[in-house]
């Protein structure tokens, strides 16, 4: 384990100028911090915009399409995602053949049901909502 000595500290002079400022940012934080807990609910609507945003801004940059109230809903655990990729189709639904899977998916994206996301592999399917 490392040991830090931090003696060279007693001979630092603190300008007033840095003392006023640690003091004003140490009540700030606490006036934040009471404001917090006097306002809970609308701190945590905040946060909770804030995630979903973050999300939208993020599919945006990936090129990932979905709709801002569906975005919304499951950053707040309210739904889950609808996109699944054929293995988990697969293991959903063992009794029918990987050709018949890769011919259903072809013929809901012929017909704008679903949109297909990556390729190969790595090709995942997601249903296309109402808008």
């Amino acid at each position: 384990m490392r040991t830090f000595d931090y003696s060279f500290l007693s001979n630092v002079v603190v300008n007033s100028n840095i003392l006023q400022t640690t003091n004003i940012v140490h009540s700030l934080r606490a006036d934040a911090k009471n404001r917090k807990l006097a306002h809970k609910a609308i701190f945590d609507r905040l946060v909770s915009v804030a995630k979903a945003r973050s999300v939208m801004a993020s599919n945006a940059i990936e090129g990932i399409v979905s709709t801002d109230k569906h975005i919304t809903e499951i950053v707040n655990n309210h739904s889950e995602p609808l996109n699944h990729d054929e293995k988990e189709l697969l293991d959903l639904l063992p009794d029918v053949s990987v050709s018949t899977i890769e011919r259903v998916l072809a013929q809901m994206l012929k017909e704008g049901k679903i949109q297909k996301l990556g390729s190969f592999k790595n090709a995942r399917y997601k249903r296309k909502l109402k808008t």
